[in-house]
């Protein structure tokens, strides 16, 4: 297993831990919070709960066997829970300690030193990468058809459609980051007949080097545009149904005439969701 699987089984790891975490920590809240006591008579053990905060013994018969039962069950979770906490923070320092051998995590995290008013003017050095990665950048793939609209020139010789495009683009490409214009993507629907292939166009297909996921980004341009709208929400809902979704590996960002986008909301996509 070569590092960067191993910071990508890390990260897996890390968001498993805080869904259980999560989880431990609302069941807790909910059960009983009495402390458990064993007193053995003629050979014969007899529980008691003591409230927290108090020297009062209630006796658990047979008709508190339920309170027994949720006591018992919340013990165990609080110890579930200190292990799953123990191992975060475990999984935390190994991964800070790996990361510096990673020479594109490296490599990234040094370019984000760089001013944001002379990053522009930097390429990223993209370091040792496996082939893995660079299969995926050197594959061809079928993408959507260049037409007069794509009128607009990034670092990685890609015509697109708008200078927000442009500006993602090359945000993507400083950062070191594999991806694909427009790319062909292929979704069923549950519709019979030829109809049921629907085909679209991502602005943005992403390899995220440091798990190989795909990452989908669009950029929604024309947000006073009521007709685009309208085609962009049904397009995303179809997306949702295949599992593209955002927050997960899609990526979304929004301008219209009067709110444009900002490189910083950019710079801070990619960094949260692809390195």
């Amino acid at each position: 297993m070569v590092m960067h699987e191993i910071l990508g089984a890390i990260q897996r790891r890390q968001k498993l831990l805080s869904v259980c975490i999560d989880r431990l920590e609302k069941s807790i809240a909910k059960r009983e919070q009495g402390n458990l006591l064993l007193s053995t008579i003629n050979g014969s053990a007899r529980y008691y709960m003591r409230h927290k905060g108090t020297s009062e013994k209630v006796y658990l018969n047979k008709d508190k066997q339920s309170v027994l039962d949720d006591i018992l069950q919340r013990q165990y979770e609080e110890n579930l829970l200190a292990s799953a906490r123990l191992e975060m923070k475990a999984l935390e320092r190994s991964k800070k300690t790996l990361s510096p051998c990673l020479s594109l995590y490296g490599d990234t995290v040094l370019f984000n030193k760089i001013p944001e008013e002379l990053k522009e003017h930097v390429h990223i050095n993209n370091g040792i990468e496996d082939d893995y990665v660079k299969n995926w950048r050197s594959a061809r793939y079928y993408r959507a058809k260049t037409t007069d609209k794509h009128i607009h020139d990034t670092l990685a010789k890609d015509k697109v459609r708008s200078k927000s495009e442009v500006l993602i683009a090359d945000r993507l490409f400083n950062a070191g980051i594999p991806y694909r214009y427009e790319e062909k993507l292929v979704l069923e629907e549950d519709i019979p007949g030829p109809e049921s292939l629907q085909t679209y166009y991502p602005d943005f297909t992403i390899l995220k080097k440091s798990t190989r996921e795909i990452v989908y980004w669009e950029h929604l341009g024309k947000m006073g545009d009521p007709a685009y709208c309208r085609d962009n929400l049904a397009k995303l809902h179809t997306y949702m149904r295949h599992g593209i979704v955002q927050g997960k590996n899609l990526i979304i960002t929004y301008e219209s005439a009067d709110i444009p986008l900002f490189t910083k909301d950019v710079d801070t996509l990619i960094k949260e969701f692809l390195l």
